[in-house]
């Protein structure tokens, strides 16, 4: 800035200061240039600013009109006379005032009180409060101009700032919209939601907005269900293909488990019901198969028992029934065995009888009784070879001739056997019909899907068409509502994207018509308010108030430039007050001199009021002494100039303080540049004491603090940076002992995996991976330590067989370090209670190496050895569960579950109050599902794997660890527990809910 300028320029903190070189400098301009914009600022000397208000920090140039009022105001103020003011003599003075002059003064006050405080409204923008204060005001003195301009200022002032803030809204709403719009198209459903919230803020109930938001919804709706579809569907199709599979391996009741697991999200599913109706069948046909058998095993052994006894004719019965269940050789033989031992006793019985009768000569009957029963057993003989070959018809046909003869039990019994197997082979036919209805069933239901589909995709195609011919019509409701419906029968893309053009078509004819209402209700305003004020003009011309009627045909002009009528009625109006101007120029003329003094006095009155308002009480206390000579009997003017003296006063008090004010200041602006932040900030406390509540001092300070927290925030990163490279030197570290334990494992140099795994747990000790693989590393090193000592042992028997005997027996008994460590890797079962010798003793018809036969297992038993950590994990661990079922003395406790990856790990405590051994048989856990069929969950492995023999008074831990699957809360499991010698059955309920408590833990 020039040397020769009138204001000065000083850098503050964030900002600058503007400073007048001297009172009532005059106005200068102030240039800008921002990103290449020049701004233009006008600068204005003012006196005695509160800088506690911040409307007297500035003059509001921010319109045209209140530009050209201000220069308006100043050309009124150069132009205005100023007349010295002559002193008072003490013979001017007057008596005490009356009552009439009290009131009068209280008026005055009244009056200026009023304008004061209407002034300092308005330069707070307290619009509503200054308007109220003018209005009182104007009621005082109605003839006064000075409330009637502030509140046409008034006026003028809050119609701008709704103009501002209407602009400002409706720019901040298309903003909005804009940002809203781009992230719809960007398929962002959620922040063009937030943004169209945002509209409805601004303009609640905004039709657009709410439209958009309402289509929004819809799609994120839409979208999610389409997501979750899509899972349901890929997990449907799991459980389908694992079903399958299971099926071909005949694995039935895990195969049925999932299809009920398809049906749980597809209910009623054709396929899934279809597949466990095939299981049903087939556990059935299993079924049959397996009691037939053992049926048959059952007959079988009746007969060989009724054989060894001799009892010929009963075990042929029971040979026959088993011979009837199936072809087996077996049976077959005896049969042929028992036919010939029966025909060689017959024959020898018919020889007896023959020569009996012979003999005697005597029994003609017992001729006739021997010759039924050789009739009777050649019919049951040939009955019973039909039978054999399964020649069921002519057999039937024998049994029946055999009745004849004699009405025995045996020919009775075959015949319903003939029946039986008659009526199993009708139902077998019968199944082998329903199947070949189920298929055709199956294939007539393929058909019609198809069909629908077909009939499904012609509707869309028709859909599609109408729609389109609608479209083309610019029939957009009808079109729309096709392609709604015609989306709803297909995938296509196209119905849902005419859906949205025809939208957009909507959105826009409903932009077009707000648009064009705006436009009609703007000139239908201007139309009203011409005629509004027309009217007035009219009123107030029939009234004879020229000057108001001027004033409103001069306002109408300025709403409708090319009307005529306001400027042909101004016209009138002049010469009308031309007219009466000289008619009352008669009257004037008489009292001319009383019409100046008053004139005077009431313009330096005006002018002293202004001067008041405005804080200038220099030249207020001039032109209030000018009226006061005027009308020395007035005493408006002498309470004034009283009050004005009191203000001076004031003044001059606080001079002082801001002198001493501005001194801190300057004191602390220079320790501010000094970057003496510390002692700045003293400064300007100081400053604030003497000026409480100053907010450029408190700017300061705030200021100061930041530039504060910067230096120590620069100094914190500075220590964080450090910190950061030190922490990347050790992950590099760490990274480094890692790669070289991996290389050490893949090379199989264990013992160097070991000391780099064990360098970086010493850096990272919780870290999982390098935990695991130091425990597989140390495990890879015990098995090459055993293979050592395996190898050593070898080599120590071949030298035993030279060595003496004693040697050999001081060998055995050293135990080498190697081995004892590796058994630390095992599980440690507890030993069993007897020696082999007693066990053989005690229960000589149990092998205790081998499991019950009774065990079921999911597979294969498998090794429980790679599983030893979690093993000897769960045995130390304390229990968290109670669920006890008791018999004969004996308890069974669920004590805790454990999960870890697809399987579930049970842990069961026995306890033996009982006077016997508890031999630990087979186990099973049953999963009763809600719909009431129940799945057996057989175990993949038991630990101990040699079950424990329980002696009284003791207990024992058992693990059962099979698969785990989700079972609802509503659901159980059931644990079963037998021994040995199938005696005793101990039992526990394990509630779903109790079930997911604990896997939640996982």
């Amino acid at each position: 800035m020039p040397s020769n300028a009138p204001y000065n320029l000083k850098t503050a903190g964030t900002g600058f200061t503007i400073t007048a070189k001297a009172e009532k400098t005059k106005p200068a301009p102030l240039f800008v240039n921002e990103g290449g914009r020049n701004h233009k600022f006008l600068l204005v000397f003012k006196k005695n600013i509160n800088y506690n208000n911040d409307s007297e920090m500035d003059y509001d140039f921010s319109t045209v009109k209140k530009i050209e009022q201000h220069i308006r105001m100043a050309a009124l103020k150069k132009s205005a006379p100023k007349n010295e003011p002559e002193p008072i003599s003490k013979e001017d003075k007057k008596p005490k005032p009356s009552k009439k002059e009290k009131a009068a003064d209280n008026t005055a006050a009244n009056y200026y009180s009023l304008l004061e405080a209407g002034d300092n409204f308005l330069k707070e923008k307290k619009y509503p409060e200054a308007k109220l204060s003018f209005e009182k005001a104007a009621t005082l003195r109605p003839d006064d101009q000075i409330p009637r301009q502030r509140l046409d200022e008034i006026r003028i002032r809050t119609a701008d700032q709704e103009k501002a803030a209407n602009q400002q809204k409706n720019k901040q709403y298309a903003d909005i919209i804009d940002a809203a719009k781009v992230n719809f198209n960007a398929k962002k459903y959620d922040k063009a939601r937030e943004s169209y919230k945002k509209a409805l803020e601004i303009i609640p109930g905004d039709n657009y907005a709410s439209h958009q938001l309402e289509k929004i919804d819809a799609l994120i709706n839409s979208e999610n269900d389409k997501k979750e579809q899509q899972r349901l569907d890929d997990l449907y199709t799991g459980y389908i293909n694992d079903g399958e599979k299971l099926l071909k391996k005949d694995k039935l009741e895990e195969a049925r488990l999932a299809f009920e697991q398809a049906l749980v999200i597809r209910q009623n599913d054709v396929v899934a019901v279809g597949k466990i109706k095939i299981i049903t069948e087939k556990e059935k046909q299993e079924k049959e198969k397996t009691d037939l058998e053992s049926r048959d095993n059952s007959i079988v052994e009746n007969a060989d028992k009724l054989y060894k006894a001799g009892y010929l004719e009963e075990a042929k019965t029971e040979y026959t029934r088993a011979l009837s269940l199936g072809k087996k050789p077996w049976p077959d033989d005896q049969l042929k065995k028992i036919a010939k031992l029966q025909s060689a006793q017959l024959v020898k019985e018919n020889d007896a009888k023959q020569k009996r009768v012979k003999d005697s000569k005597s029994d003609q009957k017992d001729i006739e009784k021997a010759k039924l029963e050789s009739a009777y057993n050649e019919a049951v003989k040939s009955a019973d070879k039909y039978f054999t070959e399964k020649d069921f018809n002519n057999a039937a046909i024998a049994y029946n001739e055999a009745l004849k003869i004699d009405k025995r039990k045996w020919p009775a019994d075959q015949l319903n056997t003939i029946k039986k197997i008659r009526a199993a082979e009708e139902a077998e036919a019968k199944k082998t019909a329903v199947k070949v209805e189920t298929a055709k069933e199956e294939k007539a239901r393929k058909k019609q899907e198809e069909k629908d589909r077909q009939n499904s995709e012609k509707e869309y195609k028709s859909l599609i068409k109408d729609a389109d011919k609608l479209f083309e019509k610019k029939d957009y409701e009808g079109a729309k509502a096709l392609y709604v419906k015609a989306s709803a029968l297909s995938s296509e893309k196209k119905p849902l994207e005419q859906v949205a053009a025809i939208n957009k078509i909507f959105a826009d004819q409903k932009e077009k018509e707000d648009a064009a209402n705006a436009r009609l209700a703007k000139e239908n305003e201007t139309n009203n308010n011409y005629t509004a004020l027309i009217n007035k003009a009219n009123t107030e011309f029939d009234k004879g108030s020229f000057l108001n009627a001027r004033k409103l045909y001069a306002d109408a002009a300025l709403i409708k430039p090319d009307e005529k009528l306001p400027g042909e009625k101004i016209n009138m109006i002049g010469l009308k007050m031309d007219e009466l101007a000289a008619n009352e120029k008669a009257k004037k003329d008489s009292i001319a001199a009383v019409a100046d003094l008053k004139k005077k006095y009431t313009r330096v009155m005006s002018k002293a009021n202004s001067y008041y308002l405005k804080r200038d009480l220099a030249n207020a206390q001039i032109e209030y002494t000018e009226a006061l000579r005027l009308k020395p009997s007035e005493t408006e003017p002498k309470m004034q100039l009283s009050i004005i003296k009191d203000k001076l006063d004031a003044i001059e008090k606080a001079n002082e303080i801001t002198n001493r004010y501005d001194q801190k200041i300057a004191l602390g602006d220079s320790l501010l540049i000094a970057r003496s932040y510390q002692t700045a900030i003293e400064a300007y406390k100081e400053a604030l004491i003497i000026k409480p509540g100053q907010y450029y001092p408190q700017k300061q300070i705030t200021y100061s603090n930041a530039e504060i927290r910067s230096l120590q925030k620069e100094k914190e990163d500075l220590v964080k940076l450090e910190l950061y490279q030190k922490q990347k030197e050790s992950d590099q570290k760490f990274r480094d002992a890692l790669k070289r334990a991996d290389q050490a494992v893949i090379e199989k140099n264990y013992a160097l995996a070991k000391n780099a795994y064990t360098d970086a747990l010493s850096m990272r000790p919780d870290h999982e991976y390098a935990k695991q693989r130091l425990d597989i590393v140390i495990y890879q090193l015990e098995k090459e330590k055993i293979a050592a000592v395996q190898v050593a042992a070898k080599d120590n028997k071949k030298k035993s067989e030279i060595k003496p005997v004693n040697a050999g027996q001081k060998n055995n008994e050293s135990k080498p370090e190697e081995k004892r460590a590796a058994e630390s890797l095992l599980i440690k079962s507890p030993p069993p209670p007897y020696s082999n010798e007693e066990l053989k003793t005690r229960y000589p018809d149990i092998d205790f190496a081998k499991l019950p036969p009774e065990q079921a297992f999911k597979d294969e038993p498998v090794s429980t050895s790679w599983k030893a950590t979690l093993i000897n994990q769960m045995l130390s661990e304390n229990p968290r569960l109670d669920l006890s079922g008791s018999k004969n003395d004996l308890t069974v406790t669920c004590q805790g579950i454990n999960y870890e990856g697809t399987n579930v790990y049970f842990k069961f405590l026995v306890k033996n109050n009982s006077n016997a051994d508890f031999l630990t048989g087979a186990m099973m856990i049953t999963w009763s599902k809600k719909a009431g069929n129940r799945i057996k969950l057989y175990p993949l492995y038991l630990y101990p794997a040699f079950l424990p023999i329980i002696t009284p008074g003791k207990e024992a831990v058992i693990i059962y660890v099979c698969q785990s699957y989700y079972i609802k809360d509503q659901e159980k499991l059931n644990f079963e527990l037998t021994d040995r010698l199938n005696k005793i059955k101990l039992e526990i309920e394990i509630p779903g809910i109790k079930y997911n408590e604990e896997e939640s833990r996982y």
